[in-house]
């Protein structure tokens, strides 16, 4: 049975019976829920337990006054017990929809003298459906028990395995494409809060999502070299379903350089010749840039240095 896209799916008697029959004729068929409720209280206190309406405790499943161990309902005796627990609690709980019950050593006696004690009870009763709603909690294979009864009140039992699926896939957003400047005196671009990140829907809530870039569920604080970089989101419901969607990131230099030239100079010829022979890097500009894959010429020989370059006499 698939969940919808709410993360429901509902099952009745009729989707699991295999076909019941009786010599007279079935009056309903039902699911039966065998369920628990567990209480714990200290000594001195009251363990109250309160059923749903209309149910009443078939069995106590577990009773211990003294120093029982667990916790939620999954419980062993521990080093202190009194023995008639079981019967006591039997007395106050079996055939009532709730009960309280003092735990003191007036109820129990006292099983263990000087050591602080406690009652933890655990109980089970039925509920009778006329059928069983399942969640995203419940995916995989569920056991219930169809309860089928005749005109005369005659009843019977038998087992089934309902099989949850959750075969929608997630839907997934991606934020449009986009185009980023270099943040100021460098060549990269730092992805701000959550401006980069893709979301989803999903008819369960235990979906994860992820990108490619940094392996987690945000953008954030992420470093984006000058260029193009593409963003791979995907989510996965956990149940097998996953979607995925692409946000490409352009970030551009648009940050000028900024170049320093040599003051204005003025040189006497060479001995001897009508020209001066610039004497290494003296004349050469400098840049600086938030990239560092600027180049830098000169209009007099198209490099970039007038190292060596001969000057004519004159401006």
């Amino acid at each position: 049975m698939a969940l919808d896209g709410s993360g429901s799916a509902t099952v009745t008697p009729a989707d699991v019976d295999g076909g019941s029959t009786d010599n007279c004729s079935i009056a309903s068929l039902q699911f039966i829920e065998q369920l628990t409720a567990f209480a714990e209280v200290t000594e001195g206190q009251t363990l109250s337990i309160t059923l749903p309406a209309g149910a009443v405790v078939n069995t106590v499943d577990f009773a211990s006054y003294g120093t029982p161990n667990g916790s939620n309902g999954t419980y062993t005796i521990g080093t202190c017990h009194a023995v008639d627990s079981q019967s006591i609690v039997e007395s106050y709980a079996l055939g009532n929809n709730s009960f309280s019950i003092p735990a003191t050593n007036g109820v129990f006696g006292d099983p263990c003298g000087g050591t602080s004690k406690r009652l933890y009870v655990a109980v089970s009763y039925t509920i009778i459906n006329n059928d069983l709603t399942f969640s995203c909690a419940d995916v995989g294979t569920n056991n219930v028990t169809l309860l089928v009864t005749d005109v005369n009140g005659n009843t019977s039992t038998c087992n089934s395995i309902v099989t949850v699926e959750d075969n929608e896939a997630p839907v997934i957003t991606c934020v449009p494409n986009a185009t980023r400047d270099t943040d100021p005196g460098v060549c990269q671009y730092t992805v701000i809060g959550n401006e980069f990140d893709a979301t989803f829907t999903d008819n369960c809530t235990s979906g994860t999502i992820s990108n490619d870039f940094n392996g987690t569920a945000t953008m954030a604080g992420a470093i984006l070299p000058k260029g193009v970089t593409t963003v791979v989101w995907t989510v996965n419901d956990g149940n097998g379903q996953t979607a995925t969607c692409t946000t490409v990131i352009t970030v551009e230099d648009n940050e000028a350089p900024v170049i320093t030239c040599m003051p204005n100079a003025t040189r006497n010829t060479d001995p001897g010749v009508c020209q001066y022979t610039v004497v290494g890097n003296e004349f050469d500009a400098t840049f600086t840039d938030n990239c560092p894959n600027g180049t830098i010429t000169n209009s007099f020989n198209g490099t970039a240095t007038m190292a060596g370059a001969i000057l004519p006499k004159g401006v």
